[in-house]
């Protein structure tokens, strides 16, 4: 017999180990008792005993009776017949059944595809004949979530033509870093359609200023922009073609850090915000302070 260990194969179609461990025992002679069976498997002499009959019982093991019972190993074709080809045609099913659920899958998935396609068409188009013949009291939204003011301002930006105003103070809604690279993207993309962009910072805390202005230099996107900086903002804003607002709401509770925030596109209150716009720009300087060392916003950007 070759020196082969076949208890891990037999295991791989079922057997327990102790059944695997008899059966190949079975083949070192034509008959052995059980003590022997044991002894050769390394396993305890009652454990053999039921492992023979669970093989007789497949009909891989014959008993032989005497004053001392006897196993032999049956016809090896047996194990064919009874265990490897029924697991092989088990294993073949499986495998058709795989390939029919992957087929479904490849289908659904196109199906996925080609609905979105249509649907997503069909719901755009909607959404913007939406937007562009909404009542005056449908046009106010509120946002309370870092994705969807994320998504409103990119939105808003991308739609501007001529013009954004801005008020920039705490809290900001580029709260990762891809956020805030769609934000920057955005903001070049509109200067290179020469969008004018005037930006008013607040001032940051005083162990944080030059952190903040370093960051800040994203913000200049092009020739077309000027930023300045004042001590205290009144609110948070931006103003796209001095039509459309896009303002912060204060919340009550003071130390809650969550901004929300109403979009309108509403000319009369955006002709409001402008000339709040112009006065504190009159008053916000190009340069600022930090241990008496004179910074320049151009430093900066």
């Amino acid at each position: 017999m070759k020196n082969v260990n076949y208890v891990e194969i037999l295991k791989q179609l079922g057997f327990p180990d102790y059944e695997a461990k008899c059966y190949q025992a079975l083949f070192q002679r034509e008959s052995l008792a059980v003590g022997e069976i044991a002894k050769i498997g390394g396993i305890p002499r009652t454990s053999a005993y039921d492992a023979l009959e669970q093989l007789s019982e497949k009909g891989l093991a014959i008993g032989i009776p005497g004053r001392i019972k006897r196993y032999k190993a049956a016809d090896p074709r047996t194990l064919k017949e009874k265990t490897f080809l029924p697991a092989i045609k088990t294993t073949e099913l499986e495998l058709e059944d795989l390939e029919k659920k992957r087929k479904q899958k490849l289908l659904l998935k196109e199906s996925l595809q080609n609905n979105m396609n249509s649907i997503i068409g069909d719901l755009n188009g909607l959404y913007q004949h939406n937007r562009n013949n909404r009542d005056p009291i449908n046009r106010i939204e509120i946002l309370n979530s870092p994705e969807l003011i994320h998504n409103k301002y990119i939105d808003l930006y991308s739609r501007t033509q001529n013009e954004v105003l801005a008020f920039m103070k705490p809290p900001y809604t580029c709260d990762t870093e891809s956020r805030f690279r769609e934000q920057i993207d955005v903001q070049n993309e509109g200067a290179k359609r020469g969008i004018v962009r005037k930006i008013i910072l607040e001032m940051p805390p005083e162990d944080k200023i030059l952190e903040y202005f370093e960051k800040s230099a994203t913000l200049k996107s092009g020739d077309e922009e000027e930023i300045k900086i004042i001590d205290e903002l009144p609110i948070k804003l931006f103003l796209f073609d001095r039509k459309t607002c896009f303002v912060a709401l204060e919340d009550s509770i003071k130390e809650k850090t969550s901004l929300t925030m109403l979009a309108t596109e509403h000319k009369a209150m955006a002709k409001g915000f402008v000339l709040l716009f112009d006065s504190i720009w009159k008053q916000a300087k190009d340069h600022f302070f930090v241990k008496n060392k004179k910074y320049f916003m151009d430093d900066f950007c």
